[in-house]
């Protein structure tokens, strides 16, 4: 009995005795290595090398935040009384109208999405839109429109005995023709912009699409000088003028890197188009004096003309990586335009 007493003692201490001696030889090399107490991370990595396994280290994964949608929506009535001159609100549509607007925000990580929108009335609103996967697809639209009530400015006859018909050409007096009394003007300007980025998956290439058109649609005055224009029988005159016009412009492109080098170039077409009164006519007198006429004869001429235009341009961006001392950068751009209505080009 006793001596399996003391058999049994001798197990145990070999036993600690072993763990022990295991401990120290994994504490010594990481002691040896830097002369600081060991972690128990070093701790962990030895005993892991020990047994042959490999170590691993733990990265912590980003995860996304959850956001939840939200979404607000308005309306209601909106009834306008005034009296006198539009102008007393140059910038907005003065007539009763239906206010409707609101905000939408969906983000489900990787999808984004979000809508605005304002509307006053039919020729004063906001709205904008936009959609993202990730960086790979973007897509943006926005849109604005707003009214702006211009003046009717009185042409107005400082001389009443104006008498345009004097056989003597050097004693005739300028005279008036208001062909738009009482008329109200105004004209809405609107700007709509679109923007499309598509970016392949793994790699700093891009191909993008814009669009902007600016639109100008309403009634303006129109003052014009008539008779014989700045040589004799000077007559001036207001009339009524119809505004439609369009500005729109479209650009394609790409960029990327080229190792150190950074490459883009793009397309654009600008078109300027007129469906309004883009020219308007009057009845001239004969203009010059020795004889009548010798400048120009009378006759019905066009006058005010809005021309057309169009443009096409290319350019060609290239720079260095801007993460250095030195860089440098290089713009090549050409571009044709033309005047559609009298065939100018530069």
């Amino acid at each position: 009995m006793k001596k399996t007493i003391i058999y049994g003692l001798i197990c145990v201490m070999s036993m600690f005795a072993s763990a022990a001696s295991a401990e120290e030889q994994v504490r010594e090399p990481a002691a040896a290595g830097n002369g600081n107490a060991v972690t128990e991370e070093q701790v962990r990595e030895a005993a892991a090398a020990e047994n042959g396994n490999e170590v691993t280290e733990d990265h912590e994964e980003y995860v996304f935040p959850s956001i939840k949608p939200e979404g607000m929506l308005f309306g209601g009535y909106r009834y306008v009384s005034r009296n006198g001159s539009s102008r007393v609100d140059e910038y907005e549509f003065l007539h009763n109208s239906w206010p409707l607007g609101g905000e939408l925000r969906l983000f489900n990580i990787p999808h984004r999405f979000h809508l605005e929108l304002d509307v006053k009335n039919r020729k004063d609103f906001f709205g904008d839109l936009g959609y993202a996967y990730e960086d790979i697809f973007v897509l943006r639209g926005v849109a604005r429109s707003l009214y702006h009530n211009l003046d009717n400015l009185l042409v107005d006859d400082l001389d009443p005995a104006t008498n345009p018909s004097n056989p003597n050409p050097f004693l005739r007096s300028p005279w008036v023709d208001v062909r738009d009394e009482g008329a109200l003007y105004g004209v809405q300007a609107a700007m709509s912009t679109f923007t499309l980025r598509l970016k392949a998956p793994a790699y700093p290439f891009h191909l993008y699409f814009e669009g902007t058109q600016i639109s100008r649609d309403g009634e303006q005055q129109q003052r014009s000088l008539l008779g014989g224009a700045y040589f004799n029988n000077i007559g001036r005159s207001s009339q009524k003028r119809d505004v439609d016009n369009k500005a729109t412009t479209l650009t394609s492109g790409a960029n990327t890197h080229l190792g150190p080098i950074e490459l883009d170039y793009s397309h654009s077409e600008k078109r300027f188009t007129v469906h309004g009164d883009n020219v308007l006519y009057d009845t001239y007198s004969d203009a010059g004096f020795f004889p009548s006429g010798s400048t120009r004869v009378a006759g019905v001429y066009p006058h005010n003309l809005v021309p057309e235009l169009k443009s096409t341009t290319d350019t060609v961006r290239v720079h260095t990586s801007y993460t250095g001392a030195l860089v440098a950068a290089a713009t090549l751009t050409r571009s044709d335009k033309m005047n559609r209505d009298s065939g100018a080009e530069a």
